[in-house]
């Protein structure tokens, strides 16, 4: 459990370290980016998407994978499913609050609040995704033991 622990909490650090990176990143560089993203997905899907659908977008996916990390490594705490979440959505929100406040210093950007309750929302979704896949898991697994009796 120990090793499990100390691998979820690098992955964690290092998932906060990739979106602090990317906050990082001046009003040029972070459109320049945006742009790219839109550009490959109309030259693949033949879809028009504004600059803003790729940036919530983005916003999305990283809090989703960070809340399934922060459940997973708060599990290993041997705490419930429930607490787990609660923990982790509540730390995804924490560290979505001090990410838009980094942002107000970065130049050319701008820290929403809008953007803080999308990331706990996101952070909130991945979570529940993440425990509500465990304990379906555990229950068509306990009861496959049940049909074998």
């Amino acid at each position: 459990m120990i090793k499990k622990r100390i691998i979820l909490f690098a992955l964690v650090i290092s998932w906060m370290i990739l979106i602090f990176w990317f906050s990082s990143a001046g009003h040029e560089v972070s459109s320049g980016q945006s742009e790219r993203v839109v550009r490959s997905v109309q030259y693949i899907t033949n879809i028009s998407f504004s600059e803003t659908v790729v940036r919530k977008a983005a916003h999305v996916f990283l809090y989703f994978v960070l809340g399934i990390l922060l459940t997973l490594l708060v599990r290993t705490y041997d705490v419930r499913w429930r607490s787990a979440v609660l923990w982790a959505v509540g730390v995804a929100c924490a560290y979505a609050a001090t990410d838009e406040t980094h942002q107000l210093l970065v130049g050319g950007r701008s820290g929403q609040v809008s953007d803080v309750l999308l990331d706990t929302a996101a952070a909130c979704a991945g979570a529940v995704v993440i425990a509500g896949g465990y304990k379906l898991i555990r229950k068509l697994h306990n009861n496959q033991k049940c049909d074998k009796i």
